[in-house]
């Protein structure tokens, strides 16, 4: 994926203030907030290329936030590759949904940069996507390929998905966490 320009990024830095504290959306395990915006997390990476599947060394998993747009059908989406810090897991966490975890992805998080993959498609193989998820046109903002560490108390109570391998087709389960999410 090529860079992103600054005017791409802009409003990462405010997501925190926009979504403000959210909470567990039973169903899915996920964390809605405010102005729509709404964030997962995978137990392995799902941006990688043929010669980076995983990292089960790192124990590298991925967070995506979703902020809807003017365009439905094509929302931004502001991912990074992530760790957990010595000592934290899930089970650490003592409030579900902090805006500290949209905090992780403003670009002080993202320091090194973000790619982007404008138009880009869901990362679910195409095979496996219902008619539904293959009208969405997702814009992608995701830290470059190397890992951001955070406090995996901020993941409480949400639940781990398996990652899909866009344009390679296989999913993977990774070790992220694994021993307090289920996946």
């Amino acid at each position: 994926m090529p860079a992103c320009e600054s005017q791409d990024i802009a409003s990462a830095d405010k997501l925190a203030e926009l979504g403000g504290n959210g909470k567990i959306v039973v169903a899915t395990g996920d964390c809605q907030f405010a102005s729509g915006i709404s964030c997962h997390f995978h137990t392995s990476m799902e941006f990688v290329n043929t010669t980076k599947l995983k990292d089960d060394e790192k124990a590298v998993g991925e967070m995506h936030c979703i902020v809807p747009s003017a365009d439905a059908n094509s929302p931004t989406v502001y991912g990074a590759h992530v760790r957990c810090k010595a000592g934290t897991s899930s089970a650490t966490g003592t409030r579900a949904c902090s805006s500290a975890l949209l905090g992780i992805l403003d670009t002080a998080n993202c320091r090194s940069g973000w790619k982007c993959c404008d138009n880009g498609t869901l990362t679910k193989p195409v095979a496996k996507q219902s008619d539904a998820e293959k009208m969405l046109r997702p814009d992608f903002r995701i830290c470059q390929d190397e890992s951001i560490e955070i406090d995996c108390g901020l993941l409480h109570e949400m639940h781990g998905r398996t990652a899909n391998v866009g344009g390679l087709g296989e999913a993977i389960t990774g070790k992220f966490n694994a021993g307090d999410e289920k996946h």
